[in-house]
């Protein structure tokens, strides 16, 4: 099923409807989906006799795993649409699948138009998972512009060789002593940021939505957001009590972590509560009146993308240590998860 540039294979979910008799499904889509929402649920309710649920709850990731809250509603299996699975097993749950979703924009004149402004002659490609069915033809098409091509692979979260996450950027750390600099086929700013501070080395963006290329704005990126976070550590030296969130979904659970880092609070004779979120907004924080900054352990980007929403400091662990004095500012990277 082709939808506004990208290609879903939905008999893929109708089989699996078909070959295990499911009666009743859920789906999770993402954002940019939803407006296609009626198209999906006919297609897949016109293979045959089964109910579709639609989850109008956002969902980020492979790690927002909700089959265990849906047991009660009767629903035999989720289907998430757009992400790639990262391993992470819930217990005592209804079954999960993952259906990728193929962008279809072309990259051929993308790529030989951003070939000559790659920073070096060895060059490592990153992308998301709706443009890995094109990264052979990428790596072909930078060859055949003398550009050298490293691959890496990732971490066991991360299912294809060259995809990085929001939250796992090891496809590009395992290479980054092999390159020059990387390329990032994809959208939006998020992912190369995280992965230009994870390497230190010069990140090129090749957005096939837009036909965009992006090389020295990413930088200017990159240090107005160092600067924001420096301020709120600045902010956060002289809070006295701490919210750990520690987050209920499966696979964004880093209970180790949130352990640690009440530890070292201990420590600095701060006091903090440990705090157990699913879905935050800034109108929650604000009930808890007496928390004076929040460190979060859930997904990377709760900290960042809304951080000028939120009247207190909200940090990443390791902006909770510089905080602290268990880390330098010449140590800050961007939040890398690891399912404990």
């Amino acid at each position: 099923m082709d939808i506004s540039g990208y290609t879903i294979d939905l008999s893929t979910v109708i089989q699996s409807i078909k070959k295990n008799k499911y009666h009743a499904v859920a789906l999770q889509i993402p954002e940019g989906l939803k407006p296609y929402v009626q198209e999906v649920v006919t297609t897949i309710e016109q293979g045959g006799t089964i109910e579709v649920f639609v989850v109008v709850d956002p969902c980020y990731g492979a790690c927002d795993l909700i089959g265990e809250k849906l047991k009660h509603l009767g629903i035999d299996a989720v289907f998430q649409l757009g992400h790639t699975s990262l391993g992470v097993e819930q217990k005592n749950s209804i079954p999960t699948y993952f259906i990728n979703v193929d962008a279809t924009n072309p990259v051929s004149s993308l790529i030989k138009k951003v070939a000559p402004r790659l920073e070096g002659k060895t060059i490592g490609v990153v992308t998301t998972a709706q443009h890995l069915h094109q990264l052979d033809e990428i790596k072909q098409l930078l060859q055949e512009q003398n550009v050298k091509v490293v691959i890496g692979s990732g971490s066991k979260r991360v299912p294809a060789s060259g995809q990085i996450l929001g939250c796992d950027f090891t496809a590009a750390t395992t290479i980054q002593e092999q390159v020059d600099g990387f390329l990032y086929v994809g959208s939006g700013r998020f992912h190369p940021l995280g992965l230009q501070l994870a390497t230190e080395k010069s990140v090129t963006i090749a957005d096939p939505t837009t036909g965009e290329i992006v090389t020295d704005e990413l930088h200017h990126d990159k240090e107005n957001i160092l600067r924001q976070r420096y301020g709120l550590i600045a902010t956060a030296q002289s809070a006295r009590s701490v919210g750990i969130l520690v987050g209920s979904k499966p696979g964004q659970t880093r209970m180790k972590t949130a352990q640690y880092l009440r530890h070292i609070l201990q420590e600095k004779q701060k006091k903090s509560v440990m705090m157990v979120v699913d879905y935050l907004t800034p109108d929650m924080i604000d009930s808890f009146r007496g928390i004076e900054c929040i460190v979060s352990t859930l997904c990377p980007r709760l900290a960042l993308d809304d951080a000028h929403r939120y009247k207190i400091p909200v940090l990443t662990p390791l902006e909770l240590e510089i905080v602290l004095g268990k880390k330098s500012w010449e140590e800050y990277t961007f939040d890398t998860f690891i399912t404990e």
